[in-house]
């Protein structure tokens, strides 16, 4: 019972140990690549706000409306801003929508870190037709 009891406290130690290691050292993602990354999770999850959008109001918000349909309605709770802090840009036109950051230097073009970040997508014409 005691080397049982020796053991399972061995284990629980050298977990706690190994979790206060890497908590203290690491991974850290940092740089570009991590920065951009979390930019198009936070693209993600407005697009997905915009497909619940779509699903209530058989369409999508205007280029007049923008991303504050999103928060007029409620579906998401304030205006989304990039891993820099530059407001997310949205786009209606036509079929596409386009949902974009300018990336760290807020200007577009750039390499690395100043990358565009830009999510389309298309919209086919779902009108019903009743000619046979």
């Amino acid at each position: 019972m005691r080397s049982k009891l020796f053991r399972v406290l061995a284990v629980l130690l050298f977990v706690l140990l190994v979790a206060g290691i890497f908590i203290t050292n690491g991974p850290h993602k940092t740089g570009p690549i991590f920065e951009s990354e979390i930019t198009k999770a936070e693209i993600k999850n407005i697009q997905e706000a915009m497909g619940m959008y779509y699903l209530k109001n058989k369409k999508f918000p205007s280029n007049e409306q923008g991303i504050r349909a999103l928060v007029s309605t409620q579906l998401i709770k304030q205006l989304p801003t990039d891993y820099w802090g530059n407001l997310i840009k949205y786009s209606a036109s036509g079929n596409k929508y386009t949902l974009s950051s300018l990336g760290s230097d807020n200007a577009p073009g750039g390499n690395i870190n100043a990358s565009d970040i830009e999510v389309s997508w298309y919209i086919k014409n779902m009108q019903n037709d009743n000619t046979h």
